[in-house]
């Protein structure tokens, strides 16, 4: 029996145009299920509005963790904070392993922090 009359349709393909297709759809298949549910190997997706680390890249949201994150760095990323003395941008100190204000010299409070 000949692949080309496994079609419902009466269409004149040839025989190895159709096996060419067939082989395609089952690569495109596999590719899909190896990436599973998620659809990023990685876990990491690029959204709009990503935050950007303080090595400058833009960083990309992880599934399941559901934070942003930094590829170069590979470490968590949180948007910065506003100090609430100034309003001005916190900057992350990683000696202090926390949120501070380089204008007011304060440690920002752990509980306003927010991915």
């Amino acid at each position: 029996m000949q692949l080309g009359h496994l079609l419902l349709a009466h269409i004149d393909i040839p025989e190895r145009l159709l096996g060419a297709l067939v082989v395609l759809v089952l690569a495109i298949l596999i590719v899909l299920i190896s990436r599973g549910v998620r659809g990023s190997p990685t876990g990491l997706v690029a959204r709009p509005g990503a935050p950007l680390c303080t090595c400058g890249v833009a960083t990309k949201w992880k599934l399941p963790d559901n934070h942003w994150h930094c590829e170069r760095c590979n470490v968590p990323v949180m948007r910065p904070l506003a100090c609430a003395t100034c309003k001005g941008p916190g900057r992350w100190l990683r000696e202090s392993n926390a949120w501070g204000c380089d204008h007011c010299r304060v440690v920002l409070p752990a509980a306003a922090a927010r991915m």
